[in-house]
C-alpha cells in the first residue's frame, strides 16, 4: 500500500512533522516531494486526490516535474506561510541596519582619503525613502508586490490570498522606509535618531525565522 516511517497514509512520508508524497517507482527508484503541511487530515486529502497522478507517473505517462506541478496548485498558501516569507525578508533587513556603523568604520578605514561624501549618502537615502512611500500610496501595484506574488506563486497556489499578499507587501515597504530613515539618521551623526529606529524594528520583526517550505 506504500505505508511508509510510520504513517498509516499510503505514498506518503512524515519528516519533522511535515508530509511527503513517498513512493517507489517500478526500476526500484524513489520519489519524494513535500505537500507542505503536519495536518494528517490535509495530507490523506491530498493523496487522495493525487492517487491518479501518482499512477501515471509511475506508468510514465507524465513526467515529476509535470507531478510537481500538480501538488504545487494543490498547496493552498496561508497567512502562516506568508508571514514566514516576510520574516526572512524582514530578518535580512534587519542585519543590513544593524551594520551600518560596522560598514561605515570600514569604509572610513578602506577609503580614509576619499569617503562617500554624507551628502551623496542623504540623496540616495531620500530617494528611497521617498520611493517607499510613494509605493504605499500611488494605487498601482509596487515590485514588492509584484516580487512577492511572483515568489510565493512559485511554492503555492496563491489564490484567494491575493489581498494579504498585498497587505504583506505594504508592510515590508514600510519596513525598507526604515531601513533608510536609519541610514539617513546615521549619515548624519544622529545616532539617538540611528538607535531609535533600529529599537523600533527589533520590536517589529522576530530574531528568528523558518525557510518558506516549497515542493
Amino acid at each position: 500500500m506504500g505505508y511508509t516511517n510510520g504513517c498509516n497514509i499510503p505514498h506518503t512520508l512524515r519528516r519533522n512533522d511535515i508530509y511527503y508524497v513517498y513512493f517507489r517507482f517500478p526500476d526500484s527508484q524513489f520519489f519524494r516531494c513535500s505537500l507542505g503541511t503536519d495536518s494528517p487530515r490535509r495530507c490523506q486529502v491530498m493523496i487522495s486526490r493525487l492517487a491518479p497522478s501518482i499512477s501515471l507517473l509511475r506508468l510514465g505517462r507524465i513526467t515529476r516535474q509535470q507531478f510537481a506541478e500538480i501538488i504545487k496548485t494543490m498547496k493552498k498558501l496561508t497567512i502562516q506561510d506568508i508571514d514566514l516569507f516576510v520574516a526572512g525578508l524582514n530578518a535580512e533587513v534587519l542585519a543590513y541596519v544593524e551594520s551600518i556603523p560596522a560598514e561605515a568604520r570600514i569604509e572610513r578605514l578602506e577609503s580614509a582619503m576619499s569617503p562617500t561624501p554624507v551628502g551623496l549618502k542623504e540623496v540616495s537615502s531620500s530617494f528611497f525613502q521617498n520611493y517607499y512611500q510613494d509605493v504605499l500610496f500611488s494605487g498601482e501595484e509596487s515590485a514588492t508586490k509584484v516580487y512577492f506574488k511572483k515568489s510565493l506563486s512559485s511554492g503555492f497556489d496563491i489564490d484567494g490570498k491575493e489581498r494579504a499578499i498585498a497587505d504583506a507587501a505594504a508592510k515590508y515597504s514600510v519596513t525598507l522606509h526604515q531601513s533608510q530613515s536609519a541610514l539617513s539618521a546615521f549619515s548624519r551623526n544622529d545616532f539617538g535618531g540611528y538607535s531609535q529606529i533600529l529599537a523600533s524594528m527589533k520590536q517589529s520583526i522576530p530574531a528568528t525565522f523558518t525557510p518558506l517550505t516549497t515542493p
